[in-house]
Parts: C-alpha cells; structure tokens; sequence
C-alpha cells in the first residue's frame, strides 16, 4: 500500500511539475520579441487648433490654450497612444485618439461650429436669470428656449432674488430637444 500511495505522490508532484514547465514555456513564447517591438523613447508633440483658442487636455491633464503664435509645446511625450481634448466655447468639443510615433509631431485639430443642441430651461417661479456655462441667457418667463450649445455636458445656474439659486448638470445631446425643470425655493 505504501508502493501506491509513493507512486501516486510521485506521480502527482510530476504531473505539477509538467504543468509549470508548460505554463513558463507558454509564457516565454506568448512574449517572445514581444519587448524588441516596443517603442520605446519619447519626443516633441506640438498641439495646434482651429480657431486658436481651445483648451488643450492631454491625456486628462490640463496643458492651457493653444494658439497659431504660440502652441502647446508638450517635450518628453512618451510614445504610444495618447488622449487630446479641445474645448473651445461655442463649439463642439474634439477628442482625438493618437498613437505618437517619433521625435518630433505637430497635430492640428479643427473644431466645428455646426452645432445644433436645444434645451428649455423651465423656472418656478417665473422671471428668474438663466445661466449657461457662466453665459447668462436672460430671464425664464417661466421657460428660456436656448439653441446652439455645443454637444456633451454643460452647468446650468438660475437664480432670482428672494429664493436660493439652483444649479444642475445636464447634456445637450445631438438631434435631441430636452426641457429641463427647475423649482426655486425661498431663502430663510
């Protein structure tokens, strides 16, 4: 019984032993030239857009406004894939996906106009000043109809004397009218 049970430890302590050769042989093959193909290095990316202007938002990192005189000059950009976001009032933001290559690059991102976002903005009770995004809009009487804001998210404020002001987040999406509610309650 001690010869069976012997030959049956062996037998298993072999079979893991195989399994972790397989597994490590696997492994080194899967990555093989795997760290030879990899770029390695970094460079020199300048960031442009039009109209001049926009924000620039590098890899969810604020880079400040990019201009024909002066562009965004980010050194040190290490290669592979990158996330660059314009944003420019009035017009739609841009985000563009690129894979930086070498050691110098120049990106230039145009950004359209050609927006056609609608909201109602619905205020109880009525006459309070309708805020966009800082932009003031006028007095909702009870409802403030605004047309062209560009695509994505956006803050409205509305406020009036006597009650507390009221902020809300919404998004202005494409082809879509939305009427958004707001009720004002009386300062204390």
């Amino acid at each position: 019984m001690n010869k069976i049970h012997r030959s049956g430890r062996f037998a298993w302590r072999t079979l893991g032993l195989v399994v972790c050769l397989l597994i490590a042989f696997g492994a080194a093959g899967c990555g093989k030239g795997k760290l030879l193909d990899l770029n390695q290095g970094s460079g020199t990316l300048t960031i442009s857009t039009e109209p001049q202007g926009a924000v620039i938002i590098f890899d969810g990192s604020n880079r400040g406004w990019a201009y024909v005189q002066k562009p965004i000059i980010l050194k040190g950009v290490s290669y592979g894939w990158h996330s660059i976001k314009a944003v420019l009032p009035g017009y739609v933001p841009r985000i563009d996906e690129m894979n930086f290559d070498s050691s110098l690059a120049a990106v230039r991102m145009a950004l359209s106009k050609n927006t056609f976002g609608r909201l109602t903005i619905v205020v109880d009770p009525s006459g309070a000043e309708v805020f966009v995004d800082s932009r003031f809009y006028g007095a909702a009487s009870p409802t403030k109809e605004i047309n062209g804001l560009a695509f994505g998210g956006h803050t409205v404020w509305v406020r009036k004397k006597g009650f507390r002001p009221e902020l809300k987040s919404i998004v202005v999406e494409r082809q879509t009218h939305r009427a958004y509610h707001l009720k004002l309650r009386p300062e204390r």
